[in-house]
């Protein structure tokens, strides 16, 4: 009888941890969503942050044309279009730099979600080994009584002591009582 809640032990261990690598599996599922919305918020931000320093970088071309202006300076020529020239294409590195990080940002976040979506398969793997390796065990427990029985009764009935019919000193009664503790 032991034999048979052991089984029944096996099925149900193999059974739980099956659900736990399932809830595992979720969890790397909605951590790769949490990641993938990473990333798209990572990008928004950039685009917000290039654009905004865009406008700073417009703004100050601006005043500094105005204050070369305003000092008598020719803003369409000379070193003052030089001077304008190298703000703008520093502003645009500043905007391109902004917009490599939130890239560079996002790739990483990408990454992660990639993980968790490779981690979940994992997880659903070892659900599905779990509760066949409940079932193995549950036989191997059911086929190792069985045959620890036949060696029991073999000895039984060599030692003499198993010729005797049901409900007979000796007979298969007595041998299923010293099995399996009826």
């Amino acid at each position: 009888m032991g034999a048979v809640f052991q089984a029944a032990g096996d099925i149900l261990g193999g059974q739980a941890g099956s659900q736990a690598a399932n809830a595992q599996s979720q969890i790397a599922r909605n951590n790769a969503i949490i990641a993938d919305m990473n990333a798209r918020d990572t990008l928004a931000a950039g685009d917000v942050a290039e654009t905004a320093q865009q406008l700073k970088n417009r703004a100050i071309r601006g005043s500094t044309k105005a204050i070369q202006g305003a000092n008598g300076l020719d803003v369409n020529s000379g070193s003052a279009v030089d001077v304008q020239q190298s703000e703008a294409k520093l502003g645009a590195l500043d905007a391109l730099t902004i917009r490599s990080n939130a890239a560079r940002e996002a790739y990483g976040y990408t990454n992660q979600a990639e993980d968790q979506r490779a981690q979940s398969k994992i997880y659903r793997q070892q659900a599905k080994a779990a509760q066949i390796a409940g079932f193995i065990n549950a036989s191997a427990t059911l086929l190792g009584a069985a045959s620890s029985s036949g060696d029991k009764y073999v000895a039984m009935k060599n030692s003499g002591g198993g010729g005797g019919a049901a409900g007979e000193p000796g007979g298969l009664e007595s041998f299923a009582n010293a099995t399996f503790g009826f």
